[in-house]
């Protein structure tokens, strides 16, 4: 099950933050944005299987790793057809990333 830097934060006590919807990424909040740009850095600090040298060299790489991020959110703005839909979105997201850091 894939973990992230943000649950890291929230399971440890960090308070999640204001609500925040990222231009390609989706619902997200203060807190899992900045353990988004952690798992991002350092992913590319760590040498796994030469990959940080490759996009070093070849920045197309980044690209398919937030393309393949992006398709991981089912995240359409506009999708639910309501009135409040923001205030829906941002109920369900809360709430699955308080299940995310209990498990």
């Amino acid at each position: 099950q894939k973990e992230d830097f943000g649950q890291t934060l929230g399971y440890y006590g960090t308070p999640a933050g204001p609500y925040l919807i990222l231009p390609l990424l989706g619902p997200s909040n203060l807190r899992d944005t900045g353990g988004l740009v952690a798992d991002f850095t350092v992913k590319s600090q760590v040498n796994w299987l030469n990959v940080a040298e490759a996009s070093a060299s070849h920045p197309e790489i980044t690209l398919l790793e937030v393309v393949d991020q992006r398709s991981t959110v089912n995240f359409r703005c506009g999708q639910l057809n309501s009135p409040f839909e923001y205030e829906k979105i941002r109920f369900f997201y809360h709430e699955a990333r308080k299940l995310q850091i209990a498990e």
